[in-house]
């Protein structure tokens, strides 16, 4: 280090410091292993000679899932070298040494993934911590409830498709719930509660057809009847800007003999795919050909998520698919709906994401 470059002048009776910059080493995994075990030894200072042979072996368990989930953000595993991870890894060695459930070693693991990553954000920090804390406390179905409310509230797939999206949705459901019954009305939702994870909605919850249409409002539009006046107009629109027709309309999935616009994207985000030379190459419309496609689009969506008729064919298409109309049929016998707080958002993301690994981290 060349200290020549360090060197602040300063005037009389003042202090000089050097400031350098600080750089933060990896950890090797050997040494992120011998750090778990240095926490756990403080962890141990604890416990009875009996509870720390078994304790020591389910905190070996957790490290085993830890490391290589960490290694895959982190390389370096510098996280390792932070005391306040550290603190944070003490908290989950010590939800981990309460617990035989493999599965709660999954979500511990995941959890100390993103509180390495939450380093800059003390808020998200807060939510992840406290849920560290209480993963040995959360039965198996209250984690359930939680997760798929998390899912239903906060995910959506982004499919053009209505089909297609509700492919998704539904895989994504069939992954969390798996062979498990959802939990009935009672003790899982007051529990979390108690455990700060969710609050308690007395205002009563919103019944599934209105509330999973409004989630897919920009599905459940108006389009345009084939044959009409108005079709042939849109038609004779498109041809007159050298737009295919067959692109820009498909089948409407919910009104027989209609059709809607394509994408559910803003027009200014479009673009097309042609073939040149043997290579697909991305084509931007014209300044005309976006302006004729506003147009349509506008026309095409006014959205019909509010009209019971239009909710009732959303729901007869949705019950065709066992997970999602299992998860409807459950909403609907709710008799209020948990609001998750920081602290049940970061532990139901982190458990959705042991079940399925597609699922977007938290931002």
């Amino acid at each position: 280090m060349d200290l020549s470059k360090q060197i602040q002048t300063a005037g009389e009776n003042s202090t000089q410091v050097i400031v350098g910059t600080m750089n933060v080493l990896g950890v090797t995994d050997e040494r992120a292993r011998e750090i778990c075990r240095e926490e756990f030894a403080i962890l141990a200072g604890e416990m009875t000679e009996e509870a720390v042979n078994i304790a020591k072996e389910r905190v070996g368990q957790l490290a085993d899932k830890l490391l290589p989930k960490m290694a895959s953000y982190d390389e370096q595993l510098s996280a390792f070298a932070d005391p306040s991870f550290q603190l944070a890894l003490r908290k989950a060695q010590k939800s981990a040494a309460c617990t035989d459930s493999e599965s709660d070693y999954d979500l511990l693991s995941e959890l100390l993934v993103e509180r390495a990553k939450t380093k800059d954000d003390k808020s998200r920090q807060l939510g992840v911590t406290k849920a560290l804390e209480i993963v040995g406390q959360v039965s198996d179905e209250a984690l359930l409830g939680l997760a798929t409310s998390y899912v239903a509230v906060r995910l959506k797939p982004t499919a053009d498709n209505l089909t297609q999206a509700l492919q998704v949705y539904n895989q994504v459901f069939a992954k969390i719930i798996g062979e498990q019954k959802l939990p009935e009305e009672g003790r899982w939702a007051e529990d979390l509660n108690i455990l700060m994870a969710v609050r308690i909605n007395n205002l009563g919850i919103r019944q599934s057809q209105e509330f999973f249409s409004e989630k897919f409002a920009e599905q459940l539009v108006a389009g345009v009847e084939i044959g009409c006046d108005a079709y042939v107009r849109i038609q004779n629109d498109l041809q007159s800007a050298g737009l295919p027709i067959d692109a820009v309309l498909v089948p409407h999935p919910l009104k027989p003999n209609y059709v809607k616009f394509a994408s559910t994207q803003d027009v200014k985000d479009l673009s097309y795919m042609q073939n040149v030379g043997g290579r697909l190459i991305k084509i931007n419309f014209t300044d005309q050909q976006r302006e004729v496609l506003q147009r349509v689009a506008d026309e095409l969506r006014k959205s019909e998520s509010t009209q019971p008729k239009m909710q009732a064919a959303f729901m007869q298409e949705w019950d065709k698919y066992p997970y999602l109309k299992m998860v409807r049929q459950w909403w609907d016998s709710l008799d209020s709906a948990p609001i998750l707080t920081p602290v049940g958002v970061a532990l139901a993301n982190a458990y959705s994401r042991t079940k399925d690994s597609s699922i977007p981290k938290l931002k």
